[in-house]
């Protein structure tokens, strides 16, 4: 039923696939306690047959493996490995802990459960795949078509599109640049920046970057105004106008089909293709390498623990949790960040000011007394 539901398109696919993958790791690790014969006897019926490897500690290949991983000595010494045929395991060359040697794959026991959940999550696409061609027969029924969309109602008030938080007060579109700084998410503040390095995003960063501004507070009159300031460093204001006006009016339902659009999603951003050179857009979380977004994370000055914290769900492909918890280290007692990069800014950025209000209260009282 529920693949039914959530398989009509393509946000609803991600969505579904996200947080069922999700469901199985917490089962899977709770049940079992990380790795045992049962996630090997799941990898078997898989159609994936891991069988336990003697690895060397004195080749090439180890000495790459131990540096890619960047784990405590101790810790990578104790690991016990399984290696499989390399050959339809494609999928699970995205998981940065193995290597390779001899078409065998080797992977770290610790590892297995996400391997588990990868191929899971491979299976689910198989099978969203298949729902998606029999929906539009099924739904014929109105009793079944009735209740499909109120399954579908509910993931619409659990996910962004429930998110009804505003900015306390006014966005100044001269503070960006500050305002980038301190409260921006990853995603945001690295278009910002690219933007600012190059006085152009191409075409995704901009639809990105242009619906996060909205999202915040910005109006159509400051979105122009702000477009036309970065772009016309580098070509002229007829360009710009040519080129740029229309994408940006139209994001505010102001051309084409007046549709009001929303913020982009986390997920929407983590499904956009990978950004090449000179592109901006995406999750740094996902496409990032762990030493860049070690970097980029350093600039929030958080403590030594959290950028822990976040940089193991980097590791482990939970982008949204990496996320999620970079924003709890920077607002503590804040309110949730929602599910789209522009709650992270509202709640950072309110969160912040009604601190320093009550800290300019306090110092008041304090003069007072």
């Amino acid at each position: 039923m529920f693949r039914l539901a959530f398989c009509k398109t393509e946000e609803q696919r991600m969505w579904f696939l996200k947080y069922e993958s999700k469901l199985f790791l917490k089962r899977l690790l709770m049940e079992h306690g990380g790795f045992n014969d049962n996630i090997l006897g799941f990898l078997k019926r898989s159609g994936k047959n891991f069988e336990k490897a003697l690895v060397r500690r004195d080749t090439a290949d180890w000495e790459n493996f131990t540096a890619t991983i960047k784990e405590d000595v101790k810790k990578i010494s104790e690991m016990s490995f399984y290696a499989t045929d390399f050959e339809g395991v494609y999928s699970l060359l995205s998981m940065r802990k193995y290597f390779l040697r001899n078409g065998l794959l080797y992977i770290p026991d610790t590892e297995l459960p996400y391997c588990a959940q990868v191929i899971f999550k491979d299976y689910l696409t198989k099978t969203l795949a298949r729902a998606m061609s029999k929906e539009p027969d099924i739904s014929a029924d109105p009793r079944i078509a009735k209740l499909l969309a109120k399954v579908r109602g509910w993931q619409s008030t659990h996910g962004y599109a429930s998110w009804k938080g505003k900015v306390e007060g006014k966005i100044n579109i001269a503070e960006l640049d500050s305002l980038s700084r301190q409260f921006y998410p990853p995603c945001a503040k690295v278009l910002h920046n690219g933007l600012k390095a190059n006085s152009h995003l191409k075409h995704d960063g901009r639809m990105q970057y242009g619906l996060f501004l909205k999202g915040i507070g910005l109006t159509l009159e400051e979105s122009i105004a702000f477009w036309r300031t970065e772009f016309t460093k580098k070509i002229s204001s007829d360009a710009f106008q040519k080129k740029y006006m229309y994408n940006i009016r139209h994001n505010y339902g102001a051309e084409g089909k007046r549709a009001d659009y929303v913020p982009w999603s986390c997920t929407k951003i983590l499904n956009l293709p990978p950004p090449t050179d000179g592109q901006y857009h995406g999750c740094p979380f996902k496409t990032f390498s762990s030493e860049r977004l070690l970097s980029l994370l350093k600039q929030y000055r958080i403590s030594e623990n959290d950028l822990r914290v976040v940089m193991k769900a980097k590791e482990t492909f939970q982008y949204e949790l990496g996320c999620l918890k970079l924003f709890e280290a920077i607002n503590p007692n804040g309110k949730n960040a929602g599910s789209s990069p522009h709650a992270f800014f509202v709640e950072t950025f309110n969160f912040h000011r009604q601190k320093k209000q009550t800290e300019k209260s306090k110092d008041i009282e304090d003069m007072v007394a």
